[in-house]
């Protein structure tokens, strides 16, 4: 729902009068303003508690890290 969101609130966004330094920041403004108002909308909070999953470990917990840090595709293939 987050991404149909967006792409539909994009579509909405005027973006033909993007000729000057003022109308460019209120673009980004809007743009941002989408983002945030969809991923508010969209996310939940989630507890990650002892009973979430039995096999998940302090090894998971580090790759997954390592790769939140760097977003490189070996990285998740490891997590």
């Amino acid at each position: 729902m987050f991404i149909k969101e967006v792409i539909a609130s994009l579509k909405n966004l005027g973006m033909s009068n993007v000729l000057d330094i003022p109308n460019l920041e209120r673009v980004v403004n809007d743009f941002a303003n989408i983002i945030n108002n969809a991923w508010t909308k969209n996310s939940k909070i989630i507890n990650i508690t002892k009973h979430t999953k039995s096999w998940w470990d302090n090894k998971y917990n580090k790759d997954l890290a390592k790769y939140r840090a760097s977003k490189n595709i070996k990285d998740w293939k490891t997590f």
